[in-house]
């Protein structure tokens, strides 16, 4: 069960909107998103029949 308005990536402004509203900085918000887009590129390389890239 997804949370309501998270269905797809243009809720990311709503589900960082309350970490910043408690002060995080944009850099950890940076952070946060670019830790999480790696990881889920991660995980979609290690499922793939294929590399998505060349080794």
């Amino acid at each position: 069960m997804q949370p309501t308005g998270l269905e797809d990536v243009s809720g990311y402004p709503r589900l960082l909107a309350e970490p910043a509203r408690r002060g995080w900085s944009r850099a950890d918000l940076e952070a946060l998103t670019g830790r999480n887009v790696l990881r889920v590129l991660h995980d979609a390389e290690q499922a793939a029949t294929e590399p998505l890239w060349p080794r």
